[in-house]
């Protein structure tokens, strides 16, 4: 529990109204000075501003849709509770930057559907996807993926989630990440042409309309061989508290033999 010699701090200086500490101003300086630890969950103190990012995601074929292995649904819920407005839930209120709802990478595709189409990022971020040329016969594929800065102005803030894929060929969905299962969010900022790589994690399975929303997926059939288009999505948290966006790029190819 801070000391009051602690919160007045907090007020950096601002004038106190006679009778006491202003609560509401103290709450939104506490806000503010933890928003930085917040975007560093998951990374060291010392971590330079372009970072190399892991992280791994589990598909359609590994565990119903929405829901996390191993048990990590309700740290996943809460590290999206954060990103979708830098709070925590002692803070009990609603997010301050949520001003539109975002659609969470995975679910951006459905299976059966159309894929959902690149819209340009407003800073410039682009996220492609290395083409992939791998076994049709695979359990699980990994994918590398990266986050470009093409604008001409620096970006700052952090990916919530590690990026989501989906597999499409005649402009049909036949298969998408699920919930990740593995979320790092580090800060960054990223200066224009610089970059920052993941690795996501393909399994080459066929999924159909419904699918999505089925309790077991364990039997789904594999894709096959063939030629098709892999495309990935990622949630990015502004460092300016503008609500949360998805960033997305154009599809690549995936070719399984």
């Amino acid at each position: 529990m801070p000391t009051e010699a602690e919160l007045r701090a907090l007020l950096q200086g601002e004038p106190e109204e006679p009778g006491g500490l202003d609560v509401a101003r103290i709450i939104r300086r506490a806000r503010a000075r933890r928003r930085p630890k917040q975007l560093a969950i998951g990374i060291g103190s010392g971590l330079a501003a372009v970072a190399l990012v892991v992280p791994v995601a589990i598909g359609l074929g590994a565990g119903p849709i929405g829901i996390s292995a191993a048990g990590g649904s309700a740290a996943d819920e809460g590290l999206r509770s954060q990103a979708d407005g830098l709070f925590t839930a002692e803070d009990g209120a609603a997010p301050e930057s949520a001003s539109g709802a975002v659609p969470p990478a995975e679910t951006s595709s459905v299976c059966g559907a159309s894929p959902a189409e690149a819209s340009p990022d407003p800073s410039g971020l682009v996220l492609t996807v290395t083409p992939v040329d791998a076994a049709a016969d695979a359990s699980r594929i990994v994918v590398d993926v990266t986050l470009t800065n093409t604008g001409a102005s620096s970006v700052a803030g952090a990916t919530t989630l590690a990026p989501a894929l989906t597999v499409a060929r005649d402009d049909v969905v036949l298969w998408h990440s699920g919930r990740l299962s593995t979320a790092i969010r580090p800060a960054f900022e990223l200066a224009p042409g610089e970059s920052i790589a993941y690795t996501a994690t393909l399994i080459p399975a066929r999924c159909s309309p419904g699918d999505d929303e089925a309790t077991s997926r364990e039997e789904l059939p594999p894709l096959g061989p063939g030629v098709y288009e892999l495309s990935a999505a990622i949630e990015l948290v502004p460092d300016d508290g503008g609500p949360v966006r998805l960033v997305t790029g154009p599809a690549s190819s995936l070719v399984l033999r």
